[in-house]
This record gives structure tokens, sequence and C-alpha cells, in this order.
């Protein structure tokens, strides 16, 4: 009996090794996935941090982005404007002083020039029509001399020179200054010195 007391004792031991064993390989399995789970937690947190900051940064990039470009616009706005004003008030003196040119005597013999370089283009004849600026009609007049043509208060005409229509040719030759003036300011404004 003592040998089967001693062998139960035994046997008891076995069992509460095993026992301890496995509670020992259970508790560092779970030692151990416990680290694994912390492990994996920390590396998606800092994953998510990071896209996270990545987004707030491509977030702010593109707020950053559209409020420089609102501002740029902003500021080629009123360039523009500033510059078109400008351009405005440097024609308004020119055509101001093309309006002064036009009270002088000088005026007179340009129009009798501007009247023969249209007769030597195509010659005048009586159905043409020399359209002018309503104070222009006297001096067109002693510009004509003896030539026999209808003339007529143009209202595309305002600063002066002439603007001859051809009846027959269907062809107009356009000598005012208000044309002129005009090519001139397009040309100015897109001047690429002036552009923004």
């Amino acid at each position: 009996m003592l040998e089967e007391q001693k062998r139960a004792e035994r046997l008891g031991q076995i069992i509460i090794e095993d026992a301890k064993r496995i509670a020992e390989e259970i508790i560092e399995n779970a030692r151990k996935e416990s680290e694994a789970i912390v492990e994996k937690a920390q590396e998606k947190y800092k994953h998510d941090e990071e896209e996270d900051i990545l987004q707030d940064r491509h977030d702010t990039g593109i707020i950053y982005a559209k409020e420089l470009s609102h501002r740029d616009f902003e500021a080629r706005k009123e360039v523009l404007a500033f510059r078109n004003q400008k351009v405005t008030e440097l024609f308004e003196g020119i055509s101001n002083r093309i309006l002064q040119y036009t009270d002088t005597d000088a005026y007179t013999e340009k129009l009798k020039s501007l009247v023969a370089k249209a007769e030597k283009e195509i010659p005048l004849y009586s159905e043409c029509v020399i359209y002018h600026s309503t104070k222009d009609a006297d001096k067109l007049k002693q510009a004509l001399g003896d030539r026999k043509v209808k003339t007529q208060a143009g209202r595309n005409v305002q600063l002066g020179g002439i603007l001859v229509y051809y009846p027959d040719e269907n062809i107009y030759l356009d000598y005012t200054f208000d044309t002129s003036l005009e090519a001139q300011r397009r040309e100015f404004a897109n001047h690429s010195e002036l552009s923004l």
C-alpha cells in the first residue's frame, strides 16, 4: 500500500507538474499573443497617425494652393484694372490732343491730303460718299475744292479724318483718326511689356 500511495503521489506530482507546465505554456502563449496584439495595435495606430498627418498635409496644401490662387487672381485683376485705367487715361489724353489738332489750319491741309490719297488709290466719282465728323463739314468742303462727291457726317467718325465709300465697288477706304487711334490702342494694350 505504501507503494501504491507513492505511486499515487508521484502521479499527482506528475499531473501537477504537467498542469503547471501547461499553465506556464498557456500564460507564455497568452503573453506572446498579448504582446503581438499590442505591437500590432501600436503599428496600426502609428500607420493611421502617419496617414492622418499625410492627409492633413494634403488638405492643408490644397487649401493653401486655393488661397494662393485666389489671391494671385485678385492681384492680377487689380493690376489689369489699373493698367486698363492708365491705358484709357493715356488714350483719352491723345483723343483730346487730336481734337485740338482738328481745330487748326493744319488739319484742313490734312483733310486735303487724305482726299488726294483716296483719289490716288481709287478715283472719286459723283456717287462716292465721304463720311466725316459733324464739325468737319466746312473744312471738308474746302478740302474737296471743285470735286463733286457726296459728304455726310458719319457716326463712326468722331475724332476726324475721312471714310470714303465707293458704291460701285462696294469698298470703303478708312482714313479716320478714330480707326487709327483704336488700332494703336489695341497694339499698345497687347504689347508684351504691358502683359501680366
